[in-house]
């Protein structure tokens, strides 16, 4: 039994019909769409920016093409502000009860930076609990190698110059307890600054 079968000729008054496509974005589509972006928005800002520092500069004009006879768009330099995007500090990522290991403790006032371990990497942070950073100075707390403190934790960051997130520095806004290697004088050290914590905290709670 053959296989083969026949495949009719086309009518030649067959006629292919275009579709209706919509028509194409035109420029200021295009740049809208890009403008929504926010590393273009930024892109655009840092250009204005740049701008504005030289005070030679009166306008500045942009055209599709270089030929003589296209029509082009001038933005004077009374406009280039409206186009300079702020930049924008972000909401600061915040770790509960987080334990952060010590590296170098700061052990007298002022605004020197604590050192310690977050995320398995050494960064400096300006402690900020006022009343763990008295006991400190008045040396009723201790550290040795290994000391940890369970603390609340933030990460600040912002963004930068290209819309990227960076971080520009940490801090410990809370001290709920401080963990030292166990055994020999570590074991003791803790036991102090727990007894200091719940004095602070019935002292609080009669004068309430």
């Amino acid at each position: 039994m053959c296989g083969c079968y026949i495949i009719p000729k086309k009518s030649k008054e067959t006629t292919s019909e275009s579709l209706a496509l919509e028509p194409p974005p035109s420029a200021d589509d295009i740049a809208q769409a890009l403008l929504a972006k926010k590393k273009v928005a930024r892109r655009r800002s840092n250009y204005y920016e740049v701008l504005l520092s030289d005070s030679e500069i009166e306008a500045v004009g942009f055209a599709p093409s270089h030929k003589s006879d296209v029509l082009e768009k001038v933005v004077p330099r009374s406009e280039f502000g409206a186009f300079v995007i702020a930049r924008a500090d972000l909401e600061p990522l915040i770790y509960e009860q987080l334990p952060v290991e010590i590296v170098s403790p700061v052990l007298r006032s002022g605004s020197i930076k604590w050192r310690g371990i977050f995320d398995k990497k050494i960064v400096s942070f300006n402690l900020q609990d006022e009343g763990f950073r008295e006991q400190v100075s008045s040396q009723r707390v201790q550290f040795q190698n290994g000391t940890t403190l369970v603390c609340d934790f933030e990460v600040l960051q912002r963004e930068d110059e290209t819309g990227e997130i960076e971080i520009t520095g940490y801090a410990v806004t809370k001290v709920h307890e401080i963990k030292t290697p166990t055994g020999g004088p570590g074991k003791k050290v803790e036991e102090q600054l727990s007894l200091h914590l719940h004095e602070q905290k019935s002292m609080r709670d009669s004068a309430q």
